[in-house]
């Protein structure tokens, strides 16, 4: 745990980030009106708003129905609500002007993008138990802050270098989709035994988050999270000068429109990172796979997969959702944002 009230924001990019060593911070929520979010008092507020309730099936549930839904559930893998349009929405646009980036991760070279090419970036998460996030990377080389409201969450985190082999051992456990408490239950409980006689450069990072703490993901992270109680939290992926390399190689590999809008972004807002990455532009993506719409969806679960033949998604995915989340933004406040705007980002 860092006290993030007593670290600066150089101290933590040279010893966090350059680094890519994950944290949980504490300290950095104490202002946040968003500490008073309840369900019930959601519920209150914008019963009648639809919210993306499962990302993977583009499932949307009001949100009375989903608060009454969390009081009775007793699924194996349960829904989790994860919108990252909930500042779109005129009902909830209030959400996302009562808590602020921790100054820690004040730099987000993609804000420059603008809100029309940005990708998606924030999310609202209200999960049960036993909801949560199947292991993955996050999309884009990414970093990422998940700041916890209520209940507690566990995590567990590998290094980027760990082998996918190590992660995903032959036999396979036989699992429900891609259902976090499956994942912790079956293959965690292997995994933990066997991490032990890994090489110290894999060695997993397991740990108990709790309400007013912040995690940082640091980028190409795998993690997997499973909420132990009934939690709300808000996450956002976000590009430092720590990271923008990756986000340059992953975009590149995957996404070349946005790469080069990203290029372009570089070179007028901040020239001295463009010409470093000039110097070594990108051939291939460390993790082509890892790509905007299509996080997780196969790759990690093809049999002899590597890293070259992983499939990555293309540039219509990117300019479809570009075009989408935009027209969501004109809507009339008794709308719903289109479906499939909803980005495929994990915690």
């Amino acid at each position: 745990r860092v006290d993030g009230e007593g670290t600066s924001a150089a101290d933590f990019g040279r010893t966090f980030q350059r680094q890519s060593t994950p944290a949980l911070l504490q300290g950095v929520m104490k202002s946040w009106q968003a500490l008073q979010w309840t369900v019930p008092s959601f519920e209150a507020a914008f019963g009648h708003q639809k919210m993306v309730c499962d990302h993977r099936f583009g499932v949307r549930m009001r949100m009375s129905d989903f608060a009454r839904y969390m009081e009775s559930q007793d699924d194996d893998t349960p829904l989790y609500l994860f919108d990252h349009m909930f500042a779109d929405y005129a009902s909830t646009h209030h959400l996302s002007e009562q808590y602020s980036a921790p100054d820690l991760f004040a730099q987000d070279i993609l804000e420059s993008l603008g809100p029309t090419l940005r990708p998606p970036y924030r999310w609202l998460l209200i999960g049960p138990s036993r909801s949560g996030s199947f292991l993955h990377k996050d999309p884009l080389g990414t970093s990422a802050w998940n700041a916890l409201i209520r209940g507690t969450k566990l995590w567990v985190m590998f290094p980027p270098c760990t082998p996918s082999e190590r992660l995903y051992p032959a036999p396979r456990p036989p699992c429900s989709g891609e259902s976090a408490a499956c994942w912790f239950l079956l293959w965690w409980r292997r995994l933990r035994s066997q991490a032990r006689q890994w090489p110290a450069e894999h060695h997993p990072v397991e740990f108990i988050q709790r309400p007013g703490e912040v995690v940082f993901v640091p980028a190409r992270w795998w993690h997997a999270v499973l909420n132990l109680e009934d939690t709300i939290a808000v996450t956002h992926n976000f590009c430092s000068q720590w990271n923008a390399g990756d986000v340059w190689r992953c975009s590149a590999a995957t996404h070349p429109v946005l790469a080069r809008h990203f290029r372009n972004c570089l070179q007028r807002e901040h020239p001295g990172l463009y010409h470093e990455m000039n110097e070594q532009p990108p051939h291939s993506s460390d993790d082509p796979g890892v790509s905007y719409l299509s996080v997780q969806e196969d790759a990690p679960v093809h049999e002899n997969s590597t890293e070259d033949n992983v499939p990555s998604s293309s540039d219509e995915e990117y300019l479809a959702a570009v075009a989408l989340c935009s027209q969501s933004k004109r809507l009339r406040p008794d709308q719903s944002a289109p479906q499939a705007c909803a980005g495929r980002l994990e915690e």
